[in-house]
């Protein structure tokens, strides 16, 4: 209960540790992480990264329409301004340079491990001055707990997903503003009782860096229920059922936004049909799944075997309680559960780490199932930090009474420092193998192969890696094991299509794209390519309505339109080209070669004027074909 603890100080007094040491420590281990992943500055773009950044026209200029666009629209059903606005920065510096984008993700990680050690040294002096010292009282174990708990956050291998992969820069920005909403409560929870200037500025600051993790991914809706867990433990704020208020009044603006921005994730989320899977699991089966997912990532944090970059939904076929994966996990959970509640009446930490792990993971545990995977190493991101703070905090303590045992042998510290070494040199080891890993698409998806041989989602990735390489014989052996694997996965189905088209085997690429549109009505990609092949066999009407139908079912797909109105062209109809071309360069202000087609439209629809304003415009964006035109354009004159 919540007023079974003893009454003690709840003053978060200044940390005794010492704001220097605190500081360089918390910037060597920064600075170690940020060594070990240098490597990953060779790495390629991988998987999603190419429709975030490569392939994204909305990122290439930062304009009234951009910030328009990250505000109102649900790009790849996700609403997470920040994280775009981030990843345009990266656009503006860096173009399409890999190592620059991958600078800036490690940067954002060598900061976010900084900021823990900083967060772990504050947590453990709060618990040091509630009365029960977790490490030695005279400041060295407590930075020696958050070192480790650093060094653990930042070269765990379990983090590589996210540090090395350009598309979840989001959980890069969510975890900074997470830590600075949490630093920033702390020291507002410190100023007690408040001096209004000071007190209330960082309460301010806490909302605001919480709005911002908000808006760079949704994952920090369980924000306020941190907070209210960390009255509850170090501080000793919530002692009881009565002092639960005024706190929960604290909290109500945070609440406030978290369900605004729940009900916006959702939405976007379901926009592209990424909640299919709630409507097809029954709700015990995904708490099946969900218990399965606390479990392995912990399992994962102890022994970081057999990492995946994607782990796939179970059939529901085999989602049982009686099943001994399942069986096993709730046992686990619930035996976990009932000792932390037993140790609780002697030292609550055990019980407010693992609130705090549950709490944090709950968004994404699968409840409200997002996506084709059970789970994944980037939603462990920021709730590892309260078992790694654990493990920080029991090796200073074992450190602390090893000392006392052995202080006429000296032997604590040279041991405790060989035992960092060891830990640092395996967890790097661990990583920079991760890093490799996501080296390029075929590292990447040939390792989720290796690892589980039966998933059809790697083979169609890997696919997709041997088709941008123009090994197309490659690619349909991967589409092929793909659909072997999965006889309803469409989207394998099309990219098959788009192989055997490369490859001059229009019938079966036909075949595929009429079983991918079959399989997946609403796949508007499947109807663009099959309205292309039906265009080069000569069948125009076929290819029209497959545009058509296409555009009908996603008119934010550029290339359908830049397709359409080269048909248009060809078949005469240009005012109806001229209007495709422009919704192209709508969608794709950066595609020079609109302007060059749009102009030829207007130059044989006897607007002279339109077109020489678009070939200068194609030539000033730096395209030869524009100039070319322009200078054809000026010599006819």
């Amino acid at each position: 209960m919540l007023g079974a603890a003893p009454a003690r100080n709840t003053q978060v007094r200044g940390p005794r540790s010492g704001r220097r040491g605190r500081t360089l420590l918390a910037g060597l281990v920064s600075i170690a992480t940020l060594i070990v992943y240098l490597p990953a500055l060779r790495n390629d773009f991988v998987w999603d990264d190419l429709d975030y950044v490569v392939n994204n026209p909305h990122i290439r200029t930062m304009d009234t329409a951009f910030f328009k666009w990250v505000m109102f629209t649900f790009y790849e059903n996700n609403w997470h301004p920040l994280t775009w606005m981030s990843h345009a920065l990266d656009y503006a510096i860096w173009g399409l340079n890999p190592a620059g984008h991958h600078l800036t993700s490690i940067l954002l990680h060598a900061v976010n491990t900084f900021l823990v050690v900083w967060l772990a040294a504050e947590l453990l002096e709060a618990q040091k001055d509630g009365g029960r010292p977790p490490v030695s009282a005279d400041g060295r174990g407590i930075l020696a707990a958050a070192g480790l708990t650093g060094l653990l956050f930042g070269l765990h291998p379990l983090h590589a997903q996210t540090a090395v992969w350009i598309t979840d820069r989001k959980d890069l920005l969510c975890g900074l503003f997470f830590l600075l909403s949490t630093l920033s409560y702390l020291a507002y929870r410190s100023d007690m009782p408040p001096k209004p200037h000071k007190s209330y500025k960082a309460y301010l600051l806490s909302l605001v860096f919480f709005a911002f993790a908000l808006m760079s991914k949704p994952m920090a809706v369980s924000l306020p229920l941190v907070l209210l867990l960390l009255d509850w433990y170090p501080s000793g704020r919530v002692r009881s059922w009565k002092s639960l208020l005024p706190a929960l009044i604290d909290k109500l603006p945070f609440i406030g936004l978290s369900l605004v921005l729940s009900v916006i994730a959702i939405k976007a989320q379901a926009s592209g049909g990424a909640m299919r899977l709630m409507s097809v699991v029954p709700l015990k089966a995904r708490l099946l799944v969900a218990a399965n997912g606390l479990v392995s990532y912990l399992g994962e944090m102890a022994v970081p075997a057999g990492l995946s970059p994607f782990y796939a939904y179970p059939k529901p076929g085999g989602l049982s309680l009686f099943a001994p994966r399942y069986f096993f996990s709730v046992i686990s959970i619930v035996a976990l559960t009932a000792a932390v509640l037993i140790a609780a009446r002697k030292q609550r930490g055990w019980l407010a780490v693992w609130a705090y792990f549950v709490l944090t993971l709950l968004p994404v545990l699968g409840i409200v199932q997002v996506g084709e995977q059970s789970m994944a190493d980037r939603y462990v991101y920021l709730p590892s930090l309260g078992p790694f703070l654990l493990a920080g905090a029991g090796a200073a303590w074992a450190w602390a009474r090893l000392d006392r045992a052995e202080r006429r042998k000296s032997l604590a510290a040279p041991l405790f420092l060989c035992a960092v070494a060891a830990l640092v040199v395996s967890l790097s080891y661990g990583t920079l193998g991760q890093i490799r890993v996501w080296a390029n698409s075929i590292s990447l998806w040939s390792h989720a192969i290796a690892e589980k041989p039966d998933l059809a989602f790697a083979y169609n990735n890997r696919g997709l890696a041997y088709a941008k390489l123009g090994r197309f014989d490659r690619a349909v052996e991967d589409y092929s094991m793909a659909v072997a694997l999965a006889p309803d996965f469409a989207v394998a189905y099309n990219n098959r299509g788009i192989a055997f088209r490369r490859l001059g085997e229009f019938d079966r690429a036909l075949e595929d794209y009429s079983e991918a549109i079959e399989l997946q009505p609403s796949n508007a990609r499947a109807y663009n390519n099959r309205g292309r092949l039906f265009k080069k066999l000569g069948q125009i009407e076929k290819a029209l309505d497959d545009y058509n139908r296409a555009i009908m079912l996603n008119p934010f797909l550029a290339r359908v339109y830049k397709n359409r109105g080269l048909l248009l062209k060809e078949i005469g109809w240009f005012r109806e080209a001229i209007e495709d071309y422009s919704t192209v360069i709508a969608l794709d202000p950066s595609y020079s070669r609109a302007y060059v087609q749009r102009g030829d439209l207007y130059m044989k629809a006897g607007n002279e004027e339109s077109a020489a304003r678009d070939f200068q415009t194609a030539c000033s964006m730096g395209s030869a074909e524009g100039c070319e035109a322009l200078r054809e354009f000026g010599t006819r004159e």
